[in-house]
């Protein structure tokens, strides 16, 4: 067990270390397919302006329905999101 709660700021930090992580999974997995941002936003059902925002690690909170949007499209399991073997 940790010996001290997390601050705002390191719970932040965190947060976003681990968005940008998804982004960059994201961008790598969407280009493995072949597809444009344009198209997995449209088939995702999200703007592509919130796409490019995540995979250029500007997006700080990345809701959990966006994951699962973008993850049916690409065929990527939720739990694939967070995986510890690389960012």
């Amino acid at each position: 067990m940790a010996s001290h709660a997390p601050t705002k700021d390191d719970i932040r930090l965190k947060t976003a270390e681990a968005c940008k992580n998804v982004g960059i999974f994201i961008r790598s997995e969407r280009k493995k397919r072949g597809i444009t941002q344009e198209k997995l936003a449209e088939f995702a059902g999200i703007s592509e302006k919130y796409l490019s925002s995540i995979e250029n690690g500007k997006e700080g909170n990345i809701s959990l329905g966006y994951l699962v949007a973008v993850g049916l499209v690409l065929e990527i399991e939720l739990n694939d999101w967070f995986r510890q073997d690389e960012p």
